[in-house]
Parts: structure tokens; sequence; C-alpha cells
């Protein structure tokens, strides 16, 4: 999955001069910085890697839905719709992480 999810979400770099630009590339790049230090903590992927993607993309998959109807440009408004399915795809399966993970840890105490 981080095969597609990186690459998806970068491409919003490019998109920085349109209209919002800014604000959906740093939602959607956002989850980086903290997942990267996520890696170096648990030597790897882990589910503790669905917090930041928790945190930074409900909002941009909310704002992508408020943006559709602001006249963006055509590409723009392309690049939201598989932007928008790939992490509508991954929130979900971050959700269900971050519930086993804090199950896993309330138990554990």
């Amino acid at each position: 999955m981080a095969g597609i999810l990186a690459p998806v979400n970068l491409v919003a770099l490019w998109f920085v001069s349109e209209l919002y630009g800014v604000l959906v590339a740093m939602l959607a790049v956002g989850d980086m910085v903290p997942n990267l230090f996520i890696l170096i903590w648990t030597r790897g992927f882990g589910p503790e890697m669905a917090i930041p993607h928790l945190i930074f993309w409900p909002p941009l998959l909310a704002l992508i839905l408020w943006l559709r109807g602001t006249g963006v440009g055509a590409h723009f408004a392309l690049y939201f719709w598989v932007l928008f399915a790939a992490d509508l795809v991954s929130v979900t399966f971050d959700l269900r992480e971050a519930v086993s993970l804090a199950a896993k840890r309330t138990r554990a105490k």
C-alpha cells in the first residue's frame, strides 16, 4: 500500500500553485514527517503509522469534497479523485489499525 500512497500524496506538491494547492499539499504530505520518526522508533512499518494518517487525511478528504465545486483546474480536479480514493481506502484501514492498537495497549496494562 505504501508503494501507492506515497507517490499519490507526493504528487500534491506539483499542484501547489493551484487554488488551495498549498493546503492540499500540506495535508497530503503532512503525515510523512511523523511517520518517518515512527519508522525509526519501531524499526519498520507498524500499526502506529496509522495515527498520523488519521490526523491529516480526514480533513484532507473533507477539503476535497468541499473543493469539488470551486472551479479548480481540470488536472487538479482529476487528481483530487485519485487522491481521495487512495486516502479514503487508507483511512479505512488506518482506523481499524488504530482501534486494534488501542485495544492491544489497553489489554497490556
